[in-house]
């Protein structure tokens, strides 16, 4: 049931909504490399307590309002499609640390003094979902709340937990959620079970769907060794994405094994609950990007020899529109450096950011022991749009993550249906029932009394 799309939306049809977007302050260890003399005493720098932030703007990138902020690292942001009132549903998914077996050594430790769960003493983190719901002014209307906090994807492991891409049902009742849980580096002193010959375990991927009210979640595509599953609503219901043709090996050393990998797209078509393949091309690796706004197309990346991640890539990145009926490609023209994320609500341009320093920033951020603790992105880019092959600014906030409808009010007009006068008569003004009744009447009597008389007579 969760597949059916509703027809039930207050959006303006081929026109453009508000822009969301999410932003990360880099996050960073509190003890730092970097340190203050203080009269030969070396001391760590005091940091400031990053603010993370899910924003909007208006579709021409003015008046930027923050819906939401907070300290843990956002992964994603999605927004729904406007209400029959004008309310919108922004879904975000975050990080929290995990320090389960920390607060075991702290209750068995009197020497560990600090007792909080933080990103300081966090042998991994969970992915959660949020929700907040804004008004026609894009003004934020409820207190941000939790709709699930998920299972990672390993058990009895320490693992980094994130969300990799959001997509809104049509009917704004559900969220499909491509997400992934990384095993942490074994060994940090917590439990010797947790070593492994290789120190190292594969990332495991999943695509599964949320309903926003309850938070049930429901399994679409099962766990893999796949870092190119990623998948998305269309605007009819049906759930596009993008796989390998195969998982991942992996030696006992941990590293993937080499194969003819190919990736290609999948459709499980609206109200099925069957993963029928899409496109099967040999040169051409397809990465799931966005469905077009009329169905008829997808957005998607070839990813061979090419890195892309929400909307941030390397500069070699080539792009195709696949047709939804048939599974053909045509390249998509785009200009240098430009990396599109969504389609524009009315089709006609595309969203993505514009990236002067080649591929996004990955780092890991480490302890003076080497073992990490927090992996950290550095994005240094702006929002753009672009009609064609031609590019305009738009925003100077670093990550767009969806461009939704523009909403229209619903008016309802109420008339009052004036009543039929009943047909009179000209000259008498009695009304047709009367003049049906009496004439009954009449009919009625004349007939007794003819069988009076002819009774009488007889």
């Amino acid at each position: 049931a969760f597949l059916a799309p509703s027809t039930a939306s207050a959006a303006l049809e081929g026109e453009n909504g508000p822009i969301l977007y999410i932003e990360n302050s880099e996050q960073t260890p509190s003890i730092d490399l970097q340190i203050t003399d203080c009269d030969g005493e070396c001391i760590p720098e005091e940091e400031p307590e990053d603010t993370n932030s899910v924003s909007t703007t208006n579709p021409d990138g003015t008046d930027k309002i923050v819906v939401v902020e907070t300290t843990d690292p956002i992964d994603d942001a999605t927004i729904s499609s406007p209400s029959s009132t004008g309310d919108s549903t922004v879904i975000y998914a975050t990080q929290i640390p995990t320090c389960e077996n920390y607060l075991k050594e702290v209750a068995t430790d009197d020497a560990v003094v600090n007792e909080e769960c933080n990103w300081d003493n966090s042998e991994g983190s969970d992915a959660v979902l949020n929700i907040v719901t804004i008004d026609v002014s894009r003004t934020p209307v409820t207190s941000p709340s939790v709709v699930v906090t998920f299972d990672p994807l390993y058990e009895e492991i320490p693992t980094y937990n994130a969300v990799n891409e959001l997509s809104f049902s049509p009917d704004g009742e559900n969220v499909l959620v491509t997400r992934s849980s990384t095993p942490t580096w074994q060994n940090n002193g917590w439990d010797e079970s947790y070593e492994y010959d290789c120190n190292y375990l594969p990332t495991l991927w999943t695509i599964e769907n949320v309903n926003i009210r309850t938070g049930v979640v429901t399994t679409i595509v099962a766990p893999r060794f796949d870092p190119y599953l990623n998948g998305g609503y269309a605007d009819n219901g049906n759930i596009y994405f993008s796989k390998l043709n195969e998982e991942y090996e992996t030696k006992s050393e941990g590293l993937y094994e080499e194969s003819e990998y190919q990736v290609d797209i999948w459709v499980i078509v609206s109200g099925q609950t069957l993963q029928t393949q899409l496109t099967n091309t040999t040169e051409i690796s397809e990465y799931y990007i966005d469905a077009s706004p009329d169905v008829t197309k997808l957005l998607v990346v070839d990813v061979n020899d090419c890195y892309y991640y929400q909307g941030f890539s390397s500069n070699n990145c080539t792009y195709y529109y696949v047709a939804t009926n048939d599974g053909s490609l045509t390249q998509a023209i785009v200009e240098a450096n430009f990396t599109p994320v969504f389609f524009s609500p009315d089709g006609l341009s595309l969203i993505g950011t514009v990236n002067d320093f080649g591929p996004a920033l990955l780092r890991s951020l480490t302890t003076f022991d080497g073992n990490i603790i927090l992996r950290s992105r550095i994005y240094t880019a702006s929002a753009f749009r672009t009609s064609l092959t031609e590019t305009a600014f738009l925003s100077d906030t670093v990550q767009v993550r969806e461009w939704a409808p523009k909403f229209v009010a619903v008016t309802t007009t109420t008339t009052t249906a004036t009543p039929t006068p009943v047909k009179q008569l000209a000259v008498t003004g009695l009304s047709n029932l009367r003049i049906l009744i009496a004439a009954i009447t009449l009919m009625v009597s004349t007939l007794g009394i003819a069988f009076f008389s002819k009774k009488k007579i007889a």
